[in-house]
């Protein structure tokens, strides 16, 4: 035991770290969230692909992602502790040779013995797996084991012989030589692997193997001639290092020549068009409803006020995409006029919700869940201007993501070539294309030159039907047929939001300048105003899905971007400072412009919050353990809480201010100034009540069991269906029996003007 312990140093517990968390993701404790248990059962696609019944190529069958991932992961693991030479061999190359190399491997075997066992008692829970998943995984690592012995004890004394007869190499170099040589063959195996595409969504998990083998190797090296030899590098990377290596496609390169200082006074911006002021949207889409006999259309002396619909959609990958994709498709269903659009002629049953797509005006949130707003703000331009509109925008994104994999349109992110047709296309998966784009991006850290090829470009390319620029969607933004897009990614430096709209929101902006002490731009900023060259003529500049991806932009999936100023300014996901978009909401509802609009032609205000997670329930630990770990843990938890926490106590805050300041412009608005304290007269509702049931919420919260990431499984899928389809029935859910409530309620009238 004292000698097993002397022969470990910090690259053996780098192995054993890594075969410790896989254990973990096996029994589905590790990683349940993030989608990592999908990586060990089978994709129909895969099992339809490779089911060669009644062909002579039966052994095919064992290519799915299960058997793979334990393939590989296993190899690696061997191959790592032989190259570091734990086990200690217990007997020299002269006593028992290739056998003692053998024997050195009882404590990996033992290992894989351990991990058999959990795999076989510890299953992930509600794992829906085809017939054979488990054994294919008990294969692969089988098949693992097997390959790292065959290195162990043949190939590797082999190089290491071939290596020292190289005697123009020093000593020192033909060990380091002799322990790189089988991590190239085991990357070559891995990169052979990746090309069959047989591993859905298992690059993140094979690239974290490869890194964490990679720094074990390396730890074999003395540290401080590592910690020179860094230093080293820093210095050279530092002084070639161009300004801004990645660029924002969609931004002219003048402006990344000349960088722009965000602090100097601003004109308007010289734009193609002026920006669109959020009244006059309105007051377009309404004009556009009295005229084509919608709902609020004119009677004789009187007419009917539309109620005004924003979406709120939080952050959450893939989770939040499908989620507010599947729950407004199933609250479509009730609309007969969305219905009509996509040539469905079938009356709706029940209690409709007629007119609900066409009165959606603004739409704010974080992340994935800005990806379906996208899409819902394409559909409804469509739908406005008379073209065929396809009847599911779950069907829409997931026709996107195929179309990129089968390559059948070409399509290829921004100033790169279309990347190779996938074999094995899967639906919902994005994160297996930005994994591997990862390794290319790790090389760039040695690159001083400006990188062309990036995460982030490759998850844009995913969504094609968002490759529309800000400019070519105004006028129908304008002209109140397409909903207004307002994306929100969070400046690193000062952590304030960064708005992408084609919406005015100068006055908007105000809302984050408390007492009119400070200047707007010190807690906001927008994009076309900053660099208004991204804002082009028709047809050029920056596109939807380049700011939806600026949006979802979480480090270290996706790679932060600076935006060519002086200074320097980072983006990243908007979740960090709003997760739910109920924030922008609120301080566009505030602008006075748009109250005064809405006050006098609107029946109400309702939001639909989409979120992909329910809150969190408050952390009780109650074992031992984990309170003998407080002092490690309470920092980190303290911090994610208190950011979760935060934003809600916000947004609560937002929407109570809301209501009471409309709530008081109602009652100005029919009887003149009132201040807030005083009320009307004592026969009639207070102004607070009448904010309260003027402006409204509706929440649809995920409650289902599925991951968050770029990678969603059908079973996955299948849960979130179920969980819309159950949160939109008025039996279950008292929620969607109140909005019914609210859009079928008696309307409220305007008197007739004089």
């Amino acid at each position: 035991m004292v000698m097993l312990l002397d022969s470990l140093h910090a690259g053996h517990v780098l192995a054993f770290l890594v075969y410790g968390g896989m254990i973990g993701v096996l029994r589905g404790r590790i990683g349940q969230d993030a989608g990592l248990r999908d990586l060990f059962h089978d994709k129909p696609a895969h099992v339809a692909l490779f089911d060669t019944s009644g062909s002579p190529a039966r052994w095919q069958i064992w290519l799915s992602p299960g058997f793979t991932t334990m393939a590989l992961f296993t190899l690696w693991i061997g191959v790592t502790l032989a190259l570091l030479g734990w086990p200690p061999r217990v007997l020299t190359p002269q006593v028992g040779g290739a056998a003692a190399s053998a024997l050195a491997w009882g404590g990996v075997a033992a290992l894989i013995v351990l991990s058999l066992i959990a795999l076989l008692i510890g299953r992930p829970p509600a794992l829906h797996e085809v017939a054979g998943a488990q054994q294919r995984r008990l294969a692969g690592m089988v098949a693992g084991l097997v390959v790292a012995v065959v290195l162990a004890a043949g190939v590797l004394p082999v190089l290491e012989s071939k290596v020292h007869r190289l005697d123009w190499l020093s000593p020192w170099w033909q060990q380091r030589l002799t322990g790189f040589l089988p991590l190239l063959l085991a990357l070559l195996a891995l990169i052979a692997a990746a090309r069959l595409w047989v591993q859905a969504g298992a690059a993140c998990v094979m690239l974290l193997i490869v890194l964490t083998t990679g720094f074990a190797a390396l730890a074999q090296v003395p540290v401080l001639l590592l910690l020179g030899m860094a230093i080293l590098g820093a210095v050279w990377l530092v002084s070639r290092l161009v300004p801004f290596r990645y660029r924002i496609p969609g931004i002219p390169a003048r402006y990344y020549d000349s960088p722009v200082d965000p602090d100097a006074p601003s004109a308007e911006p010289d734009l193609a068009a002026p920006l669109v002021a959020p009244e006059q949207a309105l007051k377009a889409w309404h004009q556009r409803q009295a005229g084509q006999g919608l709902p609020g259309a004119s009677e004789a002396g009187t007419t009917e006020k539309p109620r005004l619909v924003l979406l709120a959609l939080s952050g959450g990958g893939y989770r939040a995409t499908f989620w507010a994709a599947a729950v407004l498709d199933a609250l479509f269903q009730r609309d007969s006029g969305f219905q009509r659009a996509c040539g469905g002629d079938t009356p709706v049953d029940g209690d409709t919700l007629d007119g609900l797509a066409g009165s959606i005006r603004f739409i704010a949130g974080a992340s994935g869940g800005m990806v379906t707003g996208g899409y819902l703000a394409h559909v409804s331009a469509q739908a406005a201007a008379g073209a065929p509109v396809p009847p599911s925008l779950v069907g829409m994104i997931e026709d996107d993501i195929l179309a990129y994999q089968t390559q059948e349109r070409r399509i290829a992110p921004p100033d790169m070539v279309p990347p190779p047709r996938r074999r094995v296309p899967l639906a919902r998966d994005s994160l297996s294309a930005i994994a591997w784009q990862l390794l290319a991006d790790l090389g760039h850290i040695f690159r001083t030159g400006t990188v062309q090829r990036d995460r982030g470009r490759i998850l844009q390319a995913h969504w094609s039907t968002l490759d529309a620029p800000f400019s070519q969607l105004r006028d129908a933004e304008a002209k109140g047929m397409r909903p207004s897009v307002i994306y929100s990614p969070m400046l690193i430096e000062n952590g304030a939001p960064f708005f992408i709209s084609n919406l005015d929101l100068a006055s908007f902006r105000t809302h984050y300048v408390r007492n009119g002490q400070s200047d707007a731009n010190e807690h906001s900023d927008e994009l076309f105003r900053l660099l208004p060259g991204a804002f082009a003529e028709a047809g050029t500049g920056l596109t939807v899905a380049t700011a939806a991806r600026l949006s979802a932009t979480f480090p270290y999936v996706l790679p932060a971007v600076s935006l060519p100023l002086k200074g320097y300014r980072r983006v990243v996901d908007a979740g960090y400072y709003d997760n739910y978009g109920i924030d922008v909401l609120a301080g566009l509802l505030n602008t006075d412009a748009v109250r005064d609009w809405v006050v006098r032609h609107c029946s109400g205000v309702l939001v639909i919050a989409l979120r992909a997670f329910p809150d969190t329930a408050p952390n009780r630990p109650d074992r031992p353990v984990a309170r003998l770990f407080w002092w490690l843990t309470s920092p980190v938890e303290a911090m994610f809480n208190a950011r979760g926490s935060s934003q809600t106590f916000r947004n609560r805050e937002q929407l109570r201010l809301t209501r009471q300041l409309y709530g008081a412009a109602l009652v100005a608005a029919e009887k003149g100034p009132v201040q807030p304290g005083s009320g009307p007269s004592p026969d009639d509702r207070t102004w607070q009540q009448r904010g309260r049931d003027f402006v409204d919420i509706v929440t649809f919260t995920c409650d289902a069991e599925a991951s968050m990431s770029w990678h969603l499984s059908q079973a996955d899928m299948d849960r979130l269906h179920a969980g819309a389809q159950d949160i939109t029935d008025p039996e279950k859910n008292p929620d969607m029996r109140r909005l019914l409530t609210l859009w079928n309620g008696p309307p409220v009238r305007k008197p007739p003007q004089a």
